[in-house]
């Protein structure tokens, strides 16, 4: 089963954005994290090398089997609805990628899934915090760390509601739009 990296850089390649160097630039995808994953796509056949460019730039393509794996994200995100997404970078190639595939409803189903995990997190962080600060330095350290992860989850949740506010209202206008256009044509 491929992962969630190998399927969004299987996304990406397909957008255009084919070369190591762009998904750092364009995607914010590591050099560290994106040749591990290259490879896995090109073992499997999924993706092919072009010959090396200038400076050995690297180039790829997706192959025939490549692109079919990119034919039904929707199954990638209901099964990944199905755990806990706490790492916010897979979170949000999920999202990315069933937004791009005009699955908008399903990436705002992710996204208050999500939000619901993590609200239901900071209950359990907050039921064991003690705001009295104690005196020897690993229970000092223990309990501002799970404060600030409190605050981290909090402010990960009003991003997240935000985002879900801004597909709905581009779902809202397009809809808006299209029907003008359809009047128009009356």
């Amino acid at each position: 089963m491929l992962k969630i990296l190998d399927l969004f850089l299987l996304a990406l390649i397909a957008e255009g954005v084919d070369t190591p160097y762009r998904w750092q630039r364009q995607a914010a995808v590591s050099t560290g994290a994106s040749l591990p994953s290259i490879r896995r796509l090109a073992a499997l056949g999924l993706v092919r090398e072009a010959e090396p460019g200038p400076r050995g730039s690297r180039r790829f393509s997706l192959t025939r089997a490549g692109r079919s794996e990119l034919q039904d994200i929707t199954q990638c995100v209901e099964t990944a609805m199905q755990k806990e997404v706490q790492d916010v970078e897979t979170l949000v190639r999920l999202v990315a990628l069933a937004y791009a595939r005009g699955k908008r409803d399903l990436a705002t189903e992710l996204l208050k899934q999500s939000a619901l995990d993590r609200q239901r997190h900071i209950g359990r962080q907050e039921r064991s915090l003690s705001y009295s600060l104690p005196g020897n330095v690993a229970e000092f350290y223990s309990k501002v760390i799970a404060q600030f992860e409190v605050g981290r989850q909090e402010a990960a949740i009003r991003t997240i509601n935000l985002l879900v506010s801004n597909i709905n209202v581009e779902a809202r206008r397009k809809t808006t739009s299209r029907k003008r256009s359809g009047k128009g044509r009356e």
